[in-house]
């Protein structure tokens, strides 16, 4: 599962100097970091089944509420999780849910990949 988060690099400017661009990006670095630690105290019942079914789940670092998750359609695109609701959405496939709306839908990409055998 890959998301892009690269921060830009310095290239000149008469406002700001390379050295305090870099103290900038390196704040929100760690900023993004904290908020990651902190989210992965909190792992809900819906955090626990994504990691049990290998979906890899991985706060964004935005806030401690927002992770997303590989899909577990197979595509190359992911789920967004709220841990506060533990709530589920794909945008792609437009299904989202609790924790037994995500078992049934995994139950019926089990069934298809069962039957195409």
């Amino acid at each position: 599962m890959y998301l892009y988060q690269e921060y830009p690099g310095f290239i000149s400017s008469k406002m700001i100097t390379g050295y305090e661009f870099n103290r900038v990006i390196q704040k929100i670095v760690h900023e993004k970091k904290a908020i990651k630690q902190k989210a992965k105290k909190t792992i809900t019942p819906l955090i626990q089944y994504l990691e049990k079914f290998h979906l890899y789940p991985n706060p964004l670092g935005n806030n401690e509420r927002s992770w997303i998750a590989k899909c577990p359609s197979g595509g190359n695109h992911f789920l967004m999780v709220v841990t506060t609701t533990d709530e589920w959405g794909c945008g792609y496939y437009k299904r989202k849910g609790k924790l037994e709306e995500l078992k049934k839908w995994l139950s019926e990409i089990k069934s298809k990949k069962d039957q195409k055998m």
